[in-house]
């Protein structure tokens, strides 16, 4: 019990210290980042399980990327006109999010139906249903 105590004591300070020292990914000095394109980024978030890669902020020119896999923890930028992403803020003014292989292919989670029995859809003319309910 002592050993397993003290183990987790000690990766909890070690935690604690990466944090406090900055040793996180999403601290990466500009530096370090690797300009990629689309493709290349595509490439990566297909690696793995697909939820490894970061967004960690903007710029006025560039999105930034972390991949934060064990033994990789490479920051990446992307220009801007490259990768639309709805969600963006200024590198280090919210808190990073996964940016799935999907979004990156500039795919939809999923898709409307055609039809559905009951269910008006935007892209329908609504007065013909309305006329037709009364």
């Amino acid at each position: 019990m002592c050993d397993t105590r003290n183990t987790l004591c000690r990766l909890m300070f070690l935690a604690w210290l990466a944090a406090v020292c900055g040793c996180s990914p999403f601290n990466f000095s500009p530096a370090r980042v690797i300009v990629i394109d689309k493709d290349l980024l595509q490439v990566i978030a297909d690696e793995g399980a697909g939820d490894h890669l970061y967004y960690a902020g903007s710029d006025s020119e560039y999105h930034y990327l972390v991949d934060t896999r064990p033994q990789k923890g490479q920051a990446y930028k992307i220009e801007t006109k490259q990768l639309r992403l709805n969600d963006t803020f200024l590198r280090g003014e919210d808190e990073p999010y996964v940016v799935y292989p999907h979004v990156i292919a500039g795919k939809k989670l999923g898709g409307k139906p055609k039809e559905i029995p009951g269910v008006v859809f935007d892209d329908q003319p609504a007065q013909k249903y309305l006329g037709a309910a009364r």
